[in-house]
């Protein structure tokens, strides 16, 4: 819900954008603006579900027919982007289908708009960037918070997706250490917590962390877009360049359930990954991350390298940082 301050900035930022598309599209300036006062809020509720999601809406003057067409929700939305289709059509009378466009990358967005002359908004999140029949992006708008003027940014010690595997590496000392008490059931057994199911957990955690501290991609769970027929735990997406990076998650040790894996739950993970690269040539590489959480860590090398393929043991410590301090 925005304040009556952000209504006015919103008021004021809609009302330049209308103009944008008005002057594009050749359409009465009001009927844009009474669109885009229906767009906004269902593209709020859609982020206020479901997070920082990235969609295309290509911008139809001409209304789409019925027959192929169903009204913008975020129910509906939904439906669609969470099976990993992600390009829509959208009318004056926010009805939307489905378009030719190959994918919500953005110079993909660009391109689409330089070739065919339509205007295009590409949604990341809360950030929308309004693209013109020129290809170039001409306009901003923060959907959820007006007053902002550029696009979301995250930490300043945030890595490029290319270090990934960096910023697995800092999870353990910098995130995972202040959940202990979500990790474990019995830290002096070193029992992992079985109600939240141990590696859904583990998954959105590391979802989590790689969404706050790479700031050139865009970090989904579940939703299988690379992979096709599994849905794959984290897919890593290239902002600028449309590089997929595949994250498969897996854990070792003993759970509250009496659930227990070993290192073959690892090979496991890496066999799996295998699958998804043989059917996903395209993507960058693949990566399996094993939690550890047994009672004595054991050394693990591949007998030979497997092309695009990475792999990380992250160990899950069950000792307080006083008691770390104190053990030295």
């Amino acid at each position: 819900m925005l304040s009556k301050i952000d209504i006015m900035i919103a008021e004021k930022k809609i009302k330049s954008i209308s103009a944008n598309i008005a002057g594009q599209l050749g359409i009465p300036e009001i009927a844009i603006h009474t669109w885009m006062e229906g767009l906004f809020p269902v593209l709020q509720d859609f982020y206020s579900r479901h997070g920082s999601r990235q969609l295309a809406l290509v911008i139809s003057k001409t209304s789409l027919p019925i027959s192929d067409s169903e009204a913008l929700n975020a129910t509906a939305l939904w439906n669609f982007v969470s099976r990993g289709i992600e390009c829509f059509q959208i009318d004056m009378a926010l009805r939307f289908s489905l378009t030719d466009l190959d994918n919500s990358e953005i110079v993909t967005v660009s391109d689409y708009c330089y070739q065919n002359k339509v205007p295009a908004l590409h949604v990341l999140g809360e950030d929308s960037h309004l693209y013109n029949i020129e290809g170039r992006s001409v306009a901003f708008y923060n959907f959820v918070h007006p007053e902002v003027r550029t696009r979301t940014r995250t930490g300043i010690n945030a890595r490029s997706y290319r270090d990934y595997k960096l910023v697995i590496d800092e999870q353990g000392p910098k995130q995972l250490i202040s959940k202990i008490d979500e990790i474990w059931h019995d830290r002096n057994k070193r029992i992992l917590i079985a109600n939240r199911q141990t590696e859904k957990m583990l998954q959105t955690f590391l979802a989590k962390w790689l969404d706050e501290n790479i700031h050139d991609a865009r970090v989904v769970s579940e939703v299988g877009k690379i992979s096709g027929v599994d849905r794959t735990d984290i897919e890593l997406t290239g902002t600028f360049t449309g590089d997929n990076i595949i994250i498969e998650v897996k854990w070792m040790g003993e759970n509250a359930s009496s659930t227990s894996f070993d290192i073959e739950r690892l090979e496991e993970g890496i066999r799996q990954v295998c699958t998804y690269l043989e059917r996903e040539p395209s993507a960058l590489e693949g990566c399996v991350v094993c939690y550890d959480g047994r009672q004595t860590t054991t050394e693990f090398f591949l007998d030979e390298p497997i092309a695009r393929l990475e792999y990380r043991i992250v160990w899950l410590e069950s000792r307080s940082g006083s008691q770390i301090g104190a053990e030295g």
